[in-house]
């Protein structure tokens, strides 16, 4: 199959406009991280979607916009992170058997309590500057800000919870502390056993 490149980019067809921004989801102030297409007119529209069972509010918010196949504008942003439904409780297993990984990672938490705290250093942080292990621990710790984990572990209950998370040592008592955390039981519960890589399907 033979491809033609042709100038101009998503603008590049007639009738299409195109603008991006730095709106602070990425840490790289110089890089945007929020781009709006916009087409002069509404045209017809399509996406693919995941199968996975565990998704974001955005894909709801975009299935329910292309119900009638029509669109006139996207907004995209980068920079995303996994996603747990709003309110959610995660729960990790893994033996940990190589400890807490990085000393700058655990370090990372278990020198500041406040999660809040730890991230405002991050995003003040020039990038040029970032510590070892940095972009794991801005992860979590953006995890953390939105939802309590709770680890099941071989690992020491101290370095876990010295991490910010809840430790458990097996699933059932994990769960019980999910429910004590939801104040309520038997909520649904997504599974996905291998990574972030696993599909979830029925």
């Amino acid at each position: 199959m033979n491809f033609t490149t042709i100038e101009g980019g998503i603008c590049a067809p007639q009738g299409f406009s195109a603008a991006g921004i730095h709106c602070g989801i990425r840490h790289n102030h110089a890089k945007p991280d929020l781009a709006l297409i916009k087409a002069d007119v509404r045209c017809a529209g399509a996406a693919c979607y995941t199968t996975n069972k565990v998704y974001g509010a955005p894909i709801t918010v975009d299935r329910e916009h292309l119900a009638d196949g029509y669109a006139q504008a996207i907004l995209v942003n980068s920079g995303n992170a996994n996603t747990c439904a709003p309110g959610g409780v995660i729960i990790m297993v893994s033996a940990c058997s190589d400890g807490h990984g990085g000393q700058s990672f655990y370090d990372t938490f278990a020198h500041e309590p406040d999660n809040r705290k730890i991230m405002d250093r991050f995003l003040a942080t020039p990038s040029d500057r970032t510590i070892p292990d940095q972009w794991e621990a801005q992860i979590l710790c953006r995890v953390l800000l939105q939802h309590p984990v709770i680890l099941v572990t071989q690992a020491p209950r101290e370095m876990v919870e010295a991490m910010h998370l809840h430790w458990a040592a097996d699933l059932p008592a994990a769960i019980a502390l999910a429910d004590r955390l939801l104040g309520k039981a038997d909520s649904p519960i997504t599974v996905i056993p291998d990574g972030v890589s696993v599909i979830v399907r029925k």
